[in-house]
């Protein structure tokens, strides 16, 4: 049994150096020693947790992510004294995405010597189907439409001034050809008639009170001679 023990250790060793090797995301660091590789392909992120390391575990209950529960996920491997369930080794979680999609994975890890500080990624998935660190830009806005022309109003007409020295309304009777005179507004043409020339419309423009006090006055002044 010995025999095939080590050469079984040694593959599993070698394919786990692969997996480390092959990170296309980002490799762990020593602030964050548990950094998984994030992938995307056909419609699913996978985030794998290479956890290799005496000790090295994440906890179920600190696993997180914004894209909800995960479509599939490798079977626990232990749970500790104080009844956490965690997962080590090679933990691989798939979750449903799709591209231009950000989205946040929250994890807490803990080796043999320590538990160490609650991770959270925001992580986004591009157009080509690449998974990125942080929110990807925001799209450039749409140009708006150019707005309608409006016609200029047409200005109003000016008012029509009058004429100086030209009669603006008439009463009693007019003689046709008065009355054409005063349309056109030819004042001379228009004249008032003398009493002499037309006394019934001379009575009817100036009233019949007028005539009688030109009456009065012309006997008066008969009687004073």
């Amino acid at each position: 049994m010995r025999s095939f023990a080590r050469p079984i250790r040694a593959c599993l060793t070698l394919a786990a150096a692969l997996c480390v090797a092959g990170l296309t995301f980002a490799a762990p660091t020593p602030d964050d020693p548990f950094r998984p590789d994030v992938t995307y392909a056909e419609g699913a992120v996978t985030a794998t947790f290479v956890l290799l390391q005496p000790g090295q575990h994440i906890y179920d209950a600190m696993l997180t992510c914004s894209l909800g529960a995960p479509a599939s996920k490798p079977p626990l491997s232990g749970r500790d004294e104080m009844g956490g369930d965690y997962y080590s080794g090679l933990a691989a979680f798939t979750w449903a995405a799709a591209p231009g999609q950000t989205f946040t994975l929250g994890y807490q890890g803990c080796d043999a010597a320590m538990c160490h500080m609650p991770q959270e990624l925001t992580l986004s998935i591009t157009a080509d189907g690449k998974v990125v660190e942080g929110a990807l830009p925001a799209p450039a806005p749409t140009p708006a439409a150019p707005a309608a022309e409006v016609p200029a109003a047409e200005p109003a007409p000016a008012p029509v001034a009058a004429v100086p020295g030209t009669e603006r309304s008439r009463a009693g009777f007019i003689p046709p050809e008065d009355f054409v005179a005063f349309l056109r507004g030819d004042q001379a043409a228009a004249a008032e008639p003398t009493f002499l020339d037309d006394p019934q419309a001379w009575v009817a423009a100036n009233g019949v009170w007028l005539l009688i006090l030109v009456v009065f006055l012309g006997g008066l002044l008969l009687n004073l001679t």
